[in-house]
């Protein structure tokens, strides 16, 4: 029971589940300032409990926070966006609902643009018709497309693109060795499960990388 919530923590056989799960239902609770708790039942199976704030998080967004209170708070959510990213046009390549709501909807509050496909080919429609600045790509696509590869689907992507080509963000459940953050096409990756912030904080980084670059 204590470790119910960590990631790629599971019961299940080899290949019957991953432990993300109930990593990335606490992740979106504390997203919105809550949190999730669970005990055993006498009778056995199990209770959920999800506490959520009943005030908007987005009223405790303007209130001072000290630097401890903001170490300390679930999300960190009090911590200023980098204006890098404010208004910028994200889109999000994910087979899982939860994943892209969560992305959708925190990046969205924090005044970036998010547009949200769950196949390649819905993504490749979206990015033909307007230009995006971010791709937010799973590595592991299980929809109906033609696409279950994350690379092969980001490349079909950045082929409808055209001319303006996003800067690619791989999502994945997978270990990422942090001293190899980057892949041999220079897309950054962000680990499963993740928070609003840590998003943020990748994103930013790659944009003021891109800038540098083109400025030299």
């Amino acid at each position: 029971m204590p470790r119910l919530f960590d990631p790629f923590y599971t019961t299940k056989r080899p290949g019957g589940g991953t432990g993300l799960g109930l990593s990335i239902c606490l992740s979106i609770a504390r997203e919105h300032g809550g949190t999730i708790q669970a005990e055993p039942l006498p009778g056995g199976g199990s209770a959920f409990s999800v506490y959520l704030p009943a005030e908007s998080p987005a009223h405790s967004l303007a209130q001072p926070v000290s630097k401890s209170d903001a170490d300390s708070s679930v999300g960190n959510s009090s911590r200023p966006v980098p204006t890098v990213l404010v208004g910028i046009r994200v889109l999000v390549l994910d087979d899982e609902e939860s994943i892209r709501s969560l992305l959708d909807e925190g990046l969205g509050a924090h005044g970036l643009k998010v547009s949200c496909a769950s196949t390649a080919e819905e993504a490749a429609r979206l990015i033909s018709n307007q230009p995006y600045d971010a791709l937010l790509c799973d590595l592991r696509l299980k929809s109906p497309g033609s696409f279950s590869d994350g690379r092969s689907a980001a490349a079909h992507v950045l082929a409808a693109a055209g001319s303006h080509r996003p800067l690619v963000i791989y999502m994945t459940g997978e270990y990422v060795d942090p001293n190899a953050a980057t892949g041999p096409d220079g897309a950054a990756f962000l680990q499963k499960p993740f928070r609003i912030l840590d998003v943020l904080a990748i994103m930013r980084e790659a944009f003021v990388l891109a800038r540098h670059g083109s400025e030299k």
